[in-house]
């Protein structure tokens, strides 16, 4: 089966690149960081649509997705990057 990838660019002007990884599975990329979110290449293609496109916030748009997979749609910070910048230790 050959993997398919889709191209989407965040209103920061940040690429990512999302790898079909199963029927119900997508790899986003930017650069050497990713995620996998439970969600189908069509799917979060789709949802990408409503962000950028019609203009929907991302909380309306990726509702479906945990905030630290918004964020780092929005940002390029992954969920475990998040943790540690904002561990309870260093406080």
């Amino acid at each position: 089966m050959e993997q398919r990838v889709k191209v989407r660019l965040n209103p920061m002007g940040l690429k990512f690149l999302l790898f079909e990884e199963s029927a119900s599975r997508t790899r986003i990329e930017l650069g050497d960081k990713s995620i996998v979110v439970e969600q189908s290449l069509e799917r979060l293609s789709q949802l990408w649509y409503y962000w950028q496109i019609r203009g929907d916030a991302i909380q309306v748009a990726f509702s479906e997705l945990t905030s630290g997979e918004r964020e780092f749609l929005m940002t390029g910070i992954t969920p475990a990057e998040w943790a540690e910048m904002f561990s309870e230790e260093e406080w």
